[in-house]
């Protein structure tokens, strides 16, 4: 029996606490002690807790944001969780090593985690990374932007990664641990395990050899539904209301001639009345996806992948309102597949309009959803996990 540490550090939302439990139960039915350090422990009882699995509040970066531009590359993303000072970084890394003093781990499992993959080279246990494309960058110098749509100037980029490495090297020299000759070295430590598709990859040109285990979430808290009757189309809406542009999107949902689904966690039932209709529901919990699979026109939600990976799979175009980067990375991964659109961060209310028509009335985009479902219909969540646990069987056998 081995005992493995499954770490989630940044993000929010229900796709990194939804996608640990069938791993975590996998892993056990091998045998495996699995424990976990979480940033959010609000869900873990729900579930991971009940199952008896060992939860520890994960170190968190507390401090606002910088006032600086938004990040031009990954380097540039770690200014705003302690890659800018020494001594908040060293802080920040015996926290971690004191996380792993207590779990003793032979294996940590890391969901976008880079300050605990750092601080994974103060302990002799093997580390992988496992989750999405962005989650798990290649470990490759001079990555590029991660804004396309942004023209930043390289040199900015290549000074964020040379600023960087001179702090994670000052901070493990602290700690009595060897330094990293680049940037990409501390992503090196760790293996990586993709749980995605190619398709939502926004780093596939950067990977030549790489396996894609496809999706290993399984679905367990989403509740049932139905479509509320009539209705010329049938969509599912899973929109943040802190967002600004969740409200102009239901009006213009509840506008058309659809059945739709809306979930839109916390919204206000003062708000949620305003767009109340014979052909519009609100769901108080996430959606069973499996609903999608009896016939759903289009997907609409901010780009979030577990949301995004579950509509391709039922074929189901999507129009993306995305509010940050990574997900502004998974919108021009479904346009560039041609399976969907999304409303950039500068665009007009009309041009939510515009492109919800568009991807509603031609049905090229519901070509290319179903042409993704399709290539992948073999590839059941059950086969992805066995495969995955198979992988991480394996780095415990053979860490080097």
């Amino acid at each position: 029996m081995s005992r493995i540490l499954t770490v989630w550090e940044l993000g929010k939302g229900y796709g990194h606490m939804d996608g640990f439990e069938g791993i975590a139960l996998a892993l056990r039915e091998r045998g495996h002690e699995v424990s976990f350090a979480l940033r959010d422990l609000s869900r873990a009882e729900k579930i991971l807790g009940r199952h008896g699995f060992a939860l520890i509040q994960a170190p968190v970066w507390l401090p606002p944001p910088p006032d600086l531009p938004p990040a031009g590359n990954y380097a540039e993303m770690l200014y705003s969780f302690g890659f800018l000072d020494t001594a908040a970084l060293t802080g920040m890394l015996k926290g971690w090593r004191a996380v792993y003093e207590a779990a003793a781990p032979d294996l940590v499992l890391l969901n976008h985690a880079p300050t605990a993959l750092l601080a994974a080279r103060c302990i002799e246990a093997p580390a992988a990374m496992f989750g999405t494309g962005f989650e798990c960058l290649p470990a490759v110098d001079g990555l590029p932007c991660i804004m396309p749509w942004v023209a930043v100037p390289p040199a900015r980029l290549t000074h964020a990664e040379a600023h960087v490495t001179r702090v994670m090297n000052t901070a493990l020299e602290r700690l009595g641990v060897s330094p990293l000759e680049t940037f990409a070295d501390f992503l090196r430590d760790a293996r990586t395990l993709l749980c995605t598709i190619p398709e939502l990859d926004p780093f596939r040109d950067w990977r030549p050899e790489v396996r894609y285990f496809g999706p290993v979430v399984r679905n367990t808290s989403g509740i049932p539904a139905t479509w509320p009757p009539g209705g010329r189309y049938k969509i599912f809406a899973y929109l943040k209301p802190e967002d600004p542009r969740t409200q102009r999107a239901l009006h213009e949902l509840t506008r058309l001639p659809a059945s739709v689904l809306v979930h839109a966690p916390n919204l206000a039932p003062g708000k949620a009345q305003r767009f109340q209709s014979a052909g519009t529901r609100f769901l108080p919990q996430p959606l069973d996806m499996g609903l999608l699979a009896q016939g759903c026109d289009l997907v609409v939600c901010h780009g979030g992948h577990g949301t995004v990976l579950a509509a391709l799979r039922n074929g189901c175009p999507l129009l993306l309102v995305p509010s940050q980067g990574e997900q502004l990375l998974t919108a021009a991964c479904v346009a560039a597949a041609g399976a969907g659109a999304h409303v950039k961060p500068d665009d007009g209310p009309e041009r939510f309009r515009e492109l919800l028509n568009r991807v509603l009335g031609e049905p090229g985009f519901t070509a290319a959803a179903h042409g993704i479902a399709e290539k992948y219909a073999q590839l059941g969540v059950d086969d992805g996990l066995a495969d995955f646990v198979k992988a991480v069987e394996c780095l415990l056998a053979s860490p080097a």
